[in-house]
């Protein structure tokens, strides 16, 4: 009876529970797949955000549970966004959501829905990752010759 009763209840519950066991699973990017695979990378504030809550049962076009946020453009290295972008990302990292912490930068890889992830290489950044990120990138070839003067 228990070799019946186990394996139906074991099934049962990984049907209802299985978006409950989701974890983030990146696929390693260089910098330049992160470039190649953004419609536009810049540095950008986070001026608000907003927790949205998808609909339980999946019907409709509606994400499930996620942040839409919005960002003020301060430096754009490729791409052609707004001055300002209004993004979205998932709620945590454990579904490779952006953390959201209002007026701090970001280092954006945005998407060409206007998703960001972790996965993607944005995230929030640190006080000194500026003067860095730029140094990392005059160190790119590709980068350098995007950036050369046509004259």
């Amino acid at each position: 009876m228990y070799k019946i009763i186990f394996p139906i209840f074991a099934t049962i519950l990984t049907i209802f529970y299985s978006d409950l066991a989701i974890a983030c699973s990146c696929e390693p990017l260089t910098l330049d797949m992160k470039f190649k695979n953004a419609e536009s990378v810049y540095l950008a504030k986070l001026v608000s955000y907003e927790t949205v809550f998808g609909n339980p049962d999946g019907v409709g076009v509606m994400r499930r549970d996620h942040i839409e946020a919005k960002f003020k453009i301060d430096t754009i290295y490729s791409g052609n966004p707004s001055q300002y972008e209004n993004l979205v990302t998932g709620m945590n990292k454990e579904n490779c959501g952006v953390t959201m912490v209002k007026r701090r930068n970001y280092l954006i890889f945005e998407s060409k829905d206007n998703y960001i992830s972790i996965c993607d290489g944005s995230r929030l950044l640190e006080k000194d990752f500026r003067k860095n990120f730029d140094n990392l990138l005059i160190e790119q070839d590709w980068f350098r010759a995007l950036n050369r003067p046509s004259w």
